[in-house]
Formats: C-alpha cells, structure tokens, sequence
C-alpha cells in the first residue's frame, strides 16, 4: 500500500476534485465537517403496478417553496429551503442543517400519464405520484391521425 503525503495528493488530484473537497472542508479559514453550500435533499423512489411514487425528505419548507415540472419523460423538481428566521447574522460553530436551492432532476419511463401528477408537502416530505397509463389509454394516445 502507497501512502501519500499532503503534497503528493494535492498533485495527483485534478484541479476540480481538489477544489471540490477542500471548499467543502475549509471555508473563510475555518474547518467545516460539512459544506452548507450544496443542499440536495435525498429522494427515495417507489414503484406500484398503478403508479410510481417520488418520496423528497425537505423538512423545514412549505409548499410554496416548490416548483414541479414535467416535460414529456423529465420531472424537475426545485426549492428553497431557507435559513431560519432569527439565525441571520450569527456566527456558527457548527453547521449541518443545509438550506440554499436545489433542483432534482428525474428521467421517467414510457407509460406515465403526465396528466395525473399530483404533489402533496406533508411531515417534511414532498410526495409526488405519477399514475401510469392504462393499456387502453397508452393505445389511444399512441394512435394519431394523418391529414
């Protein structure tokens, strides 16, 4: 096993990765074990016969604070979680609770009926279901008619 030394691992990391993780240790001279810059909530995604269910765990937010487009396979999904009221101006130790916007960007399969999205923000999770096609309607919307 190799081990390198500071110097060595700064050369043999790109410019990218380097700048990648030390602004997300080191910021304004002080050590962060975390970056508060890059808020990405996580997601969990589920699959029924009828539907398929996105699960974004964003607490801290209100419904207003979301955005939910979908263009034809693509559902963007965007925010903004805030810093609490009250906290502007003080000086953290320790900061792990993200906030900042975020976009969430999710490719959808063939057979989703864009026109029955719906979005419910509850508990600090953004809930979305996207019903899927019946066998009929995915027939009827893939004949069309020539003139």
């Amino acid at each position: 096993m190799t081990i390198l030394r500071f110097p060595e691992l700064r050369e043999f990391l790109n410019e990218e990765t380097r700048k990648t993780f030390f602004d997300s240790v080191v910021e304004d001279g002080k050590f962060y074990a975390t970056t508060y810059k890059d808020f990405r909530p996580s997601v969990d995604i589920a699959e029924s016969t009828e539907q398929f269910i996105i699960l974004l765990n964003v607490p801290g937010m209100t419904k207003d604070d979301f955005t939910v487009e979908l263009t034809g396979q693509r559902l963007v999904v965007k925010g903004e979680r805030k810093l609490t009221e009250g906290l502007q101006g003080l000086t953290f130790l320790k900061r792990e609770i993200k906030h900042g916007n975020f976009a969430r960007s999710f490719f959808l399969p063939e057979g989703v009926d864009n026109n029955s999205v719906d979005a419910v923000y509850k508990d600090g999770v953004l809930t979305i279901t996207l019903k899927k096609l019946t066998t009929e309607a995915a027939q009827a919307a893939a004949s069309v008619k020539v003139k």
